[in-house]
């Protein structure tokens, strides 16, 4: 569902719809999305995916809250993007919560893996525009720098390659 309004990018709403708002961004938004709908759904029929539930979090359920997800938070835990945005003075707690929250970095971190791996141009030349450090004026760069990024790339394959999703060369 393509809008041509709206204040970010692009949203995931929990009836399975995705919207997207910004013309020039849609592959990366929508992969984005998708990896909302992925942490969400895609990981119901594997035991170790599986979040333990929580009535009072409504993103618990993600499986990026489960033990499958439990060293790639970790590895994104320590990345230069997450400490810094943890750490920045120019956003706000709300926006800082939710930039580090696992279902958050989980379609973030899988946007990138998606544009990296693909070496889409659109995809890549959107990504590079959400890279880097801060500026007055501009949106907060919430990707990660191509080489904050790798232990991230890693741990998604590990990730896929350990449900099936992603065979490894033999």
């Amino acid at each position: 569902h393509i809008e041509k309004t709206g204040t970010t990018n692009g949203e995931y709403f929990f009836a399975n719809e995705i919207r997207t708002y910004k013309e020039a961004t849609i592959p990366l938004t929508l992969t984005h999305e998708m990896g909302h709908w992925i942490d969400l759904r895609g990981f119901r029929t594997i035991p170790e995916g599986v979040a333990p539930k929580n009535s009072q979090d409504p993103f618990a359920e993600f499986a990026s809250n489960s033990p499958l997800f439990r060293k790639f938070i970790q590895v994104a835990n320590n990345s230069e993007k997450i400490k810094g945005i943890k750490s920045s003075r120019t956003l706000l707690n709300k926006s800082k919560s939710y930039l580090v929250s696992n279902h958050e970095i989980f379609a973030r971190a899988y946007a990138q893996y998606i544009a990296t791996k693909s070496q889409n141009p659109e995809m890549l030349e959107a990504l590079k525009k959400r890279q880097g450090k801060p500026m007055i004026g501009k949106g907060y760069p919430d990707q990660w720098d191509d080489d904050d990024f790798i232990p991230l790339y890693n741990e998604i394959e590990n990730i896929f390659i350990k449900v099936g999703w992603l065979k490894t060369q033999k």
